[in-house]
């Protein structure tokens, strides 16, 4: 089961600033939260130190 979120082209360009920012991190977690009702919470997650411990948020909410 595939699941997908939408990223418009300023969150796309954050996602890469951060890869940018963080070289040496191999993955990122991308995550997506509906909860709020409006529209998608958009977070990045990476292992700057252990398990997960940085989190950056790219929501957009000018569309909302």
């Amino acid at each position: 089961m595939a699941k997908s979120i939408i990223l418009n082209h300023e969150q796309i360009e954050k996602l890469y600033e951060i890869a940018q920012h963080f070289k040496d991190i191999k993955h990122f977690e991308v995550e997506a939260d509906h909860s709020s009702g409006i529209g998608a919470n958009v977070r990045v997650k990476f292992d700057l130190f252990d398990n997960k411990d940085t989190t950056v948020d790219i929501t957009d909410v000018k569309d909302w």
